[in-house]
């Protein structure tokens, strides 16, 4: 069924997502989904342990909680985050405080972030959000917190970028990635952002590849969700095409209707119907990898985990 689509796509150039378009899309489509709840749990919980243990050490002592978002979009996942991460560092006596740092390219989402960020009025922590790259920003101070969310499929040189990440995490801080597997949703997407780039497309099979050919110590475990496609079988619902839309990565009104046709029809074979509704696989693992004293640690010395 993909080869007849990628067929389809030879003589065809995509349309990319403005930057609004791409920004009202996301936020619909991970509404859509309960993998951003896991993630979100998950952030949490892992978050709120490092805290203790930065408590435990004294670390507060040397400064803020530093904790960086690459690709934080409109802080939609980042803003229960640092509203819970604030409270964990209110709760721990340290009289500390937290700095959050969220980059990203698109201007509009950085906005609606620091204007969502106000309604907060968190005591406890600060807010910088950037209208950057990894590949153009400036390291200031090692981060005791970074999370790659969905992020690594869009940077230009994803090994590049990854020596930046890993080279500024403090000692005793942890680099997270959550990053798709090339499957079901993802398969879908590939045959649209091969249109967008010569390069290939880095997803979890990718990254871990990367980690283990440079030695980087790290754990791996898969968050299991779905996402709701029920509307976008529904040719006239708007929130139906910011769905598609977002899966695709590309203008959805731009498609012939071959397509347009071929991809639903992709929808419907990966997906399950329950209660009246259809949904599509979404699954994302988790990358963690730790910065120590002695973290040249060789490429098998990998473990299983779960936060």
């Amino acid at each position: 069924m993909l080869n007849d689509l990628k067929h389809l796509l030879h003589d065809f150039q995509p349309i990319s997502l403005s930057d609004q378009r791409f920004d009202q899309s996301h936020e619909y489509f991970e509404g859509q989904s309960n993998q951003q709840a896991q993630v979100l749990q998950w952030l949490q919980h892992f978050g709120g342990n490092q805290i203790q243990r930065w408590s435990e050490k004294g670390l507060g002592a040397r400064g803020p909680f530093r904790v960086l978002s690459v690709g934080c979009g409109s802080g939609i996942l980042d803003l229960p985050l640092i509203e819970r991460l604030a409270e964990q560092i209110e709760s721990s006596g340290s009289n500390s405080s937290m700095h959050y740092t969220g980059i990203d390219p698109n201007p509009v989402a950085c906005e609606r972030f620091r204007e969502e960020y106000v309604r907060l009025n968190t005591n406890s922590s600060e807010l910088l959000v950037l209208e950057e790259t990894v590949e153009t920003h400036q390291w200031v101070e090692k981060m005791d917190l970074t999370h790659v969310v969905h992020s690594l499929y869009y940077f230009a040189d994803p090994a590049v970028s990854l020596r930046a990440l890993i080279k500024n995490v403090a000692v005793d801080g942890e680099l997270v990635i959550f990053q798709a597997p090339k499957a079901e949703l993802n398969l879908l997407a590939d045959c649209f952002w091969q249109g967008h780039g010569e390069d290939p497309i880095w997803f979890s099979a990718e990254l871990e590849r990367h980690l283990q050919d440079t030695g980087t110590m790290f754990t791996k475990s898969r968050v299991d969700a779905e996402v709701d496609v029920t509307d976008c079988f529904d040719l006239g619902c708007l929130q139906g095409r910011l769905t598609f839309d977002f899966i695709i990565q590309s203008d959805s009104e731009s498609l012939p209707a071959p397509i347009f046709r071929k991809v639903l029809d992709y929808l419907k074979a990966i997906s399950r119907r329950h209660e009246g509704r259809v949904l599509a696989p979404h699954p994302v693992d988790v990358f963690v990898v730790r910065q120590s004293d002695d973290s040249t640690t060789q490429p098998d010395a990998r473990l299983a985990c779960s936060p």
